[in-house]
């Protein structure tokens, strides 16, 4: 596996599904149930619907070598961009919102980085056109958008160290990557 397949499959729904599971534990057992059913019902909502416009492209659109590169081809949305947009993006969001500290800015940068990795490599790799991930970051934008909200309402005045979630999570991420397991959702259609 390359450099690029490695940075693509940050956003492999096995990958990805992980990382949220240890999110919505973290949320879960330190901030609250409230915190982590927000993010839980923010992760499905994308995943629905990422799924729905998937089978709605798939009949209606033609293939990504026979589209413009910023079109729709019948692969839009980008799953994985949505799934790192949601997982990642929500990540960052806690980061930013629970723990103020400067290396909590840096991890959700570095958060920022993985899901444009993920984007930039889904195109390059040939598997979406630029016009595919962009769909599949405003879906999930949605879904990060009201989890942060969410959290800054949850957590005014109030702290909390979150480095704990996004070590447990790049770790995670880091061990399933070597492993080699991902899941593919084409194989559903």
């Amino acid at each position: 596996m390359g450099l690029q397949e490695a940075l693509s499959d940050f956003g492999n729904a096995l990958v990805a599904g992980a990382a949220a599971l240890v999110i919505l534990a973290w949320l879960w057992g330190r901030l609250g149930w409230v915190s982590g059913l927000v993010f839980l019902i923010c992760f499905l909502g994308v995943i629905g619907s990422v799924v729905g416009l998937k089978f709605m492209a798939y009949g209606l659109r033609p293939p990504v070598d026979e589209t413009s590169i910023f079109g729709l081809s019948q692969g839009a949305p980008s799953g994985h961009t949505a799934l790192a947009t949601i997982v990642y993006g929500g990540l960052a969001a806690i980061l930013a919102v629970v723990d103020r500290r400067p290396r909590a800015w840096a991890a959700a940068g570095f958060c920022a980085a993985v899901i444009a990795a993920v984007a930039v490599t889904r195109v390059t790799l040939d598997r979406h056109t630029a016009g595919d991930v962009i769909a599949g970051f405003v879906v999930a934008g949605v879904g990060v958008g009201v989890f942060a909200r969410a959290m800054a309402v949850q957590m005014r005045d109030r702290s909390a160290g979150a480095m704990a979630p996004f070590a447990a999570v790049l770790t995670l991420t880091v061990l399933l990557l070597m492993s080699g397991l991902r899941f593919n959702a084409l194989a559903l259609l």
